[in-house]
C-alpha cells in the first residue's frame, strides 16, 4: 500500500523520534532533550490515524522508546510529561486498548504516577 505525503511526513517524524530517543538515552545532554522535544511537538500535530498503525515497526519502537524515556528520565523533567501527552495523542488516534495491552504501558505509567504522588506527598507534609 502506498503512503500519502502526510503519512510519509508523519512516519519520518516517528523515525526521528526513535533516533532522538536513542541519542538521548545514550547521552542525556540539553541538546538531545531539545531535539526530542522538537520531534514530539511535530508528532503531536500528526492527526492522520493511519500513521499510528500499531503494527508498524517504527510506531511500535516509538511506543517502547516512550516507555524507556518515562522509566529512565527524572519525572521532574518536562520531557517525561511531553511523552505522556504524546502517548495520549496516539491513543486517541489508534486503538488505546490494543496499545496498552500490546506494549505493556500501564506498569510504566503506574510507576510514574506512584513516584510523582510520593514526591508530592512529601512536599504536602512539609506544608
Amino acid at each position: 500500500m502506498s503512503r500519502t505525503s502526510k503519512q510519509k511526513s508523519g512516519h519520518l517524524h516517528v523515525e526521528a523520534f526513535n533516533l532522538a530517543t536513542r541519542d538521548l538515552l545514550a547521552k542525556q545532554s540539553e541538546k538531545n532533550f531539545e531535539e526530542l522535544n522538537r520531534v514530539i511537538t511535530a508528532l503531536s500535530e500528526v492527526r492522520n490515524p493511519q500513521v499510528w498503525n500499531l503494527e508498524d515497526r517504527e510506531v511500535a519502537s516509538m511506543l517502547l522508546n516512550s516507555a524507556q524515556i518515562i522509566y529512565q528520565i527524572d519525572p521532574k523533567h518536562s520531557l517525561v510529561w511531553h511523552v505522556v501527552d504524546l502517548l495520549t495523542h496516539v491513543a486517541k488516534l489508534s486503538d488505546p486498548q490494543a496499545m496498552v495491552a500490546k506494549f505493556q504501558l500501564m506498569p510504566v505509567l503506574a510507576r510514574l504516577l506512584h513516584d510523582t504522588i510520593k514526591k508530592d506527598d512529601k512536599k504536602t507534609i512539609k506544608l
